[in-house]
């Protein structure tokens, strides 16, 4: 126990990379300290000890433990914090010292500190010693549009929650949020679990507050955190589930399924009426990109964030185009200045219009070619001064700079189909 306490307070004196590595190294061949950190640091190993319990004073005589390595085996067979782990602890503690105290406390609750990251650890003990947490995160859908031209995909609402992972291990259930943190207090959605989750496998989801108040998506991603954030038991928060994968594969990081045949066995699970576990809904799967605004602008209006699209590809565990958001866009009425062929199919045709905006108090021009229809392609190029001089609604996703030619622009612009003769300024929303 000296040693391990030695070692930690060396590692929490130093900030430097380079000599926490020095120090881990010279004490590499410690198997006992080696199993400390692997207890602490795994995200996987769950010792169902909080702060909270550990003060808790309990009436029941827990069992009679000696090392601290025993402690540690029994608490990862035993992890739900019942009283009698929480008593095992406080008994195992009873005779240390001050030091060994609060090294232990740290230890037991996963809260211990030495300042070094899981990637610093594999470097000194090997690869894989601590295996690192990663979800599926997605890319921006309009920074990868060609990803999904002639694709299969299938399209759901982008929920603006938190990202909870459930875990079902040997049949215990745990929670992650995204960063691999655990959470606790989720009692009613683990109850639910138990029975839902297959032994062995991840659910990966987003945590929001049941919606009573038919609350706007802003409002209750407010509401949720609030709750989410609380300690002790978490009451009325439902785990929207869009994604399922087997544990050892997600460990590994990519599934062998592809996204359709997960979907479809996340569907078969819901085969009884579930209170706190709730499925994503597909909203649209097949080829067709139109669905993908279509639908975005259904969320929109329905004042959610977006829309996500998943391919038809595996579930890989870091950022990745195999899934993409869809945000909703910014709005702006600008003034036209005027109108450029098109080119292709749209040749003799509109191609586009040159747009005059706003940003930060100075005005800048750019093109817009998006969203005109065959039709309007045709009248606007035959009668342009329909549009010449008017403002138009547009809608964009960003106020961009030209790294070369530092000019401003509004990316992806798209034409609305909206003339204001009801005004005559500039408008950036």
């Amino acid at each position: 126990m000296e040693e391990l306490i030695r070692v930690v307070k060396e590692l929490q004196a130093t900030t430097g990379r380079l000599e926490k590595e020095r120090i881990l190294q010279e004490n590499k061949n410690n198997d006992f300290i080696k199993r400390v950190f692997e207890f602490v640091y795994n995200p996987y190993i769950i010792s169902g000890i909080s702060s909270k319990k550990l003060k808790k004073k309990v009436k029941v005589n827990g069992y009679y433990i000696l090392s601290l390595k025993a402690l540690m085996e029994y608490l990862q067979k035993n992890n739900t914090g019942r009283d009698i782990d929480i008593a095992t602890v406080q008994g195992y503690m009873f005779s240390l010292t001050e030091n060994g105290k609060e090294i232990v406390s740290q230890i037991v609750t996963k809260s211990l500190k030495i300042g070094c990251t899981a990637k610093t650890l594999n470097k000194v003990y090997g690869e894989g010693f601590i295996p690192e947490f990663n979800v599926m995160l997605a890319k921006k859908y309009w920074e990868e549009m060609d990803k999904v031209e002639g694709k299969e995909f299938c399209i759901s609402t982008k929920l603006d929650g938190g990202r909870l992972v459930g875990i079902k291990e040997n049949g215990n259930i745990s929670f992650f949020t995204r960063q691999g943190q655990p959470m606790e207090g989720l009692n009613d959605i683990t109850e639910e679990l138990k029975d839902f989750l297959p032994d062995n496998y991840v659910l990966d989801g987003e945590l929001l507050l049941e919606n009573k108040d038919g609350l706007p998506s802003k409002d209750l991603y407010r509401e949720t955190m609030k709750e989410s954030r609380k300690k002790g038991a978490k009451k009325n928060l439902i785990f929207n589930a869009f994604d399922i994968i087997p544990l050892e594969e997600f460990r590994k990081g990519k599934s062998k399924d592809n996204c359709f045949k997960r979907k479809e066995f996340l569907h078969s699970l819901f085969n009884k009426e579930y209170k706190w576990i709730k499925e994503v809904e597909i909203l649209y799967k097949g080829k067709d990109i139109n669905k993908i605004i279509e639908l975005l602008d259904k969320a929109v209006a329905n004042e959610e964030e977006g829309v996500m699209v998943n391919l038809d590809l595996p579930y890989e565990c870091k950022r990745t185009d195999n899934i993409l958001k869809v945000k909703k866009f910014n709005e702006a009425d600008v003034r036209v200045l005027g109108v450029y062929e098109g080119t292709g199919e749209n040749v003799g045709k509109l191609g586009g219009i040159e747009i005059q905006f706003e940003h930060e108090g100075e005005l800048y021009s750019c093109n817009c070619g998006s969203g005109f229809s065959k039709e309007e392609r045709i009248l606007y190029w035959e009668q342009p001064d329909l549009l010449i001089g008017k403002i138009v609604t547009i809608d964009y996703f960003e106020v961009s700079q030209n790294s070369k030619t530092k000019q401003y622009g509004l990316r992806f612009g798209t034409w609305k189909g909206i003339i204001r003769d009801d005004k005559d300024d500039i408008s950036m929303y």
